[in-house]
């Protein structure tokens, strides 16, 4: 049974902090020509772990804990309340095991106890039933998470519901290899990706929180800031049962690495949860950060209380495209390509073999050399698993640059290649984007066949991706941009033609649907523009939950017969901006009997 039914409904007393100190004294009269103590031998420093990853040594970690309870009354009323605590953790390096001891009682944890089934992010405890009571412990696995990848810091929430079913208590701490005091910086300004996590108790229900956000340092003021988006889901039911805001303002102590400040849950929707927040920055250059919190108030499932963990991340990657600025492996490249087979002499289709069918070399990851603005385009061969370099793309070709794409080319021997990139927010006249971009990159080369010229053009987009968590339980977004890519006819005769348009998106976050559509524009080498009409998105599937890049695909259906396929991911810390790739066929205009073919790339951004 899950501890969070062994109440019916939830609610927290508070464990009080504990504070205890020490100290001692003596005095007494000397006498002439008393003889200097020899200074005896320095104490040797208690080892401590270097970091979570591989720790070496037994610990008792400094932490910053908070505690919950729901406590039933005889008449089945239920008392909820949380604040601070004095939690133990003590780590054994014999056993690889966690021993948690607060003020009523101790409990250990070993990694034989793991439940088989794992989130990204963290391992779960399997549940431990005894004479007591069922404990849960849940801890997050530093160096184990796909985004949010955590070494110095590890969040840990420890809940107990007792046997008779009248009391259910949840300890959250933040602990790890801390910074030292001295090491703590005192100038500059630091930004942190940040993962919420924590356990909901409220009159009528309990509840997981997951959440993400930015945390903002400025050590040399020593305030902390931090704001982000969280969900709560039922331990009853697994559905989500409310969304929003998290807020956090913070201090940095003047002398130590002691950060105290408060947090407010949902106050961007008129409810009142707030409380106390306390923690510090850990690794040796305060590369991470981790904090724990206790919240009061009322949300939709009535009074109650929040407790949980707040870590943090330094960014070293680029937190937006416009500008990039930090040297990065862009990897979560989505690529379509389409290659043909031209007439060596005039570009054209000269048989019905246009469509060629061996596979081209294609982008499979880009980096972004800060040093000197240079991309660098790697492919992966089929069945290899090293990257090999494709282009170097440095100094922009003017020849391929606009107002919309900034254009690098270059020639080896008969081949010649070329890459576009779609101009980032600021320089771009058509759509502004900040946390994404698309392009093409085009290759030509001559063809097995004689007279023929084999040409293919991948179309792809990547950017700094957005997490689940960005994504709210319910309501809806509409999104609206636009489309380019490559199509051909296919007719005797004929040339690509270049695609743009608009597209717009319309999701419904609660009930998982999209609706929208494609406005295609054909545009000849000439400059001829044929519009083809309005193409609707169609059987959608939607994958917005969890730590992974939300993500969707669907069907565009063109006017008349053929289908594209669509795949589309979400940017941005808040999900603001989506993009992605697109191909398949197509009927075109006065082309009887014939199936074009189209492959592209869409961006677009939520409206405010």
């Amino acid at each position: 049974m899950a501890i969070g039914k062994l109440l019916l409904n939830a609610s927290c007393a508070g464990l009080a902090l504990v504070l205890s100190a020490c100290g001692g004294g003596g005095g007494g009269g000397g006498v002439i020509s008393t003889p200097v103590p020899t200074p005896g031998p320095t104490p040797t420093p208690t080892p401590t772990n270097a970091d979570l990853i591989t720790p070496t040594v037994d610990e008792n970690f400094t932490n910053d804990a908070v505690s919950a309870a729901v406590t039933r009354a005889a008449g089945g009323g239920l008392t909820i309340s949380a604040a601070s605590s004095g939690l133990t953790i003590a780590y054994s390096r014999a056993n690889d095991g966690y021993t948690l001891t607060n003020s009523a009682r101790s409990q250990t944890f070993l990694p034989a106890e793991r439940s088989p089934v794992t989130a990204n992010f963290d391992a779960y405890i399997t549940a431990k039933t005894g004479a007591a009571g069922t404990d849960r412990f849940e801890i997050t696995l530093p160096g184990s998470a796909p985004v949010l990848s955590y070494r110095y810091v590890a969040g840990a929430i420890w809940q107990f519901g007792d046997a008779a079913g009248t009391r259910l208590t949840a300890d959250a701490a933040a602990f790890g290899a801390e910074t030292a005091d001295s090491a703590t910086p005192r100038t500059g300004s630091a930004t942190y990706d940040a993962r919420l996590m924590g356990q909901g108790y409220w009159q009528n229900d309990y509840t997981y929180l997951d959440g993400i956000g930015r945390l903002t340092a400025n050590f040399a003021s020593g305030s902390i800031t931090g704001q982000g988006n969280a969900i709560e889901v039922s331990t009853n039911s697994g559905a989500s049962v409310a969304s929003g805001d998290w807020t956090m303002n913070a201090q940095l102590a003047a002398a130590s690495n002691a950060v105290t400040g408060t947090m407010s849950l949902y106050s961007g929707v008129g409810r009142t949860i707030t409380g106390a927040l306390n923690g510090r920055f850990f690794g040796p250059g305060a590369e991470e950060f981790g904090a724990a919190y206790a919240l009061n108030g009322t949300s939709g499932l009535g009074s109650g209380s929040v407790v949980g963990v707040l870590l943090g991340n330094r960014l070293t990657t680029n937190l937006s495209l416009a500008p990039i600025s930090v040297s990065q492996t862009f990897t979560n490249i989505n690529a379509r390509t389409e290659r043909l087979s031209l007439s060596s002499s005039s570009g054209t289709v000269i048989d019905g073999s246009y469509h060629a069918t061996e596979l081209p070399p294609a982008p499979s990851s880009i980096d972004y050399r800060a040093s000197d603005g240079t991309y660098l385009v790697y492919t992966v061969p089929s069945g290899q698993t090293a990257r090999t370099l494709l282009f170097t793309a440095g100094t922009p070709d003017a020849a391929a640059n606009d107002t919309r794409f900034v254009g690098y080319g270059a020639t080896n021997g008969s081949i010649s290649e070329r890459l576009r990139l779609y101009r980032p927010a600021g320089s771009n006249s058509e759509l502004a984007l900040s946390h994404l971009t698309f392009g093409n990159y085009s290759r030509s080369e001559p063809s097995t066949t004689a007279g023929k010229t084999t040409v293919s053009n991948t179309w792809f987009a990547f950017g700094i991706p957005a997490s689940g968590f960005a994504i709210p339980a319910s309501g809806t977004g509409t999104y609206r941009g636009v489309l380019h890519g490559t199509a051909n006819d296919g007719l005797i005769g004929s040339k690509s033609n270049a695609v743009e348009g608009t597209s717009l998106f319309v999701f419904d976050f609660g009930a998982s649907t999209l609706n929208g559509n494609f406005q295609p524009v054909l545009v000849s080498d000439t400059g001829v523009r044929t519009a083809l009409g309005t193409w609707q998105i169609v059987n959608p599937q939607l994958f917005l939950r969890g730590i992974g890049q939300p993500n969707f695909s669907a069907v565009v259906q063109p006017t008349g017969a053929g289908s594209l396929g669509l795949q589309g991911y979400f940017f941005g810390p808040t999900a603001s901006e989506i993009g992605g790739t697109f191909n398949g066929n197509y009927t075109p205009i006065g082309g009887v009997g014939n199936s074009g073919i189209m492959v592209g790339a869409f961006a677009a951004k939520k409206d405010p």
